[in-house]
């Protein structure tokens, strides 16, 4: 039965051996620096996870097993993860940051209620945000 559970250190194994060296070590980051959760089926199927940044925001952040993204075992990963984050502050300003033309990035971003606001870091990356 699929279900969250906080992410541990061995989960970057997991998910990370496919990854390019910058990639991994962002991830590792990623899950020391926030909560983050563990998305398991039998088998990981995604890590997720907020990163705080200035007072009250926070970065979503989320990495899939390989064969998940645009897979039938996809969706419910996604809603898993959505269902746990509106059980979070509604004052927390939640944003993510996803390449221009990544469409499953910003499928998911909006999927997490969360809005395109535009482009930053010189175009390289689309922030969106939740809504106020």
């Amino acid at each position: 039965m699929i279900h969250l559970r906080p992410a541990k250190h061995s989960d970057i194994a997991n998910l990370g051996q496919y990854l390019p060296a910058l990639q991994f070590k962002a991830l590792a980051i990623q899950l020391v620096r926030g909560p983050a959760w563990a998305v398991i089926d039998g088998d990981l199927l995604a890590l997720g996870g907020l990163v705080p940044l200035e007072q009250g925001t926070a970065e979503f952040w989320m990495r899939s097993a390989q064969g998940i993204a645009g897979s039938r075992r996809g969706l419910p990963v996604i809603r898993l993860i959505r269902q746990h984050m509106r059980t979070l502050p509604r004052e927390l300003t939640i944003v993510a940051h996803v390449q221009p033309g990544h469409r499953a990035g910003q499928v998911i971003a909006r999927y997490m209620g969360l809005r395109l606001i535009g482009p930053v870091f010189d175009g390289r990356l689309e922030r969106y945000e939740t809504c106020p």
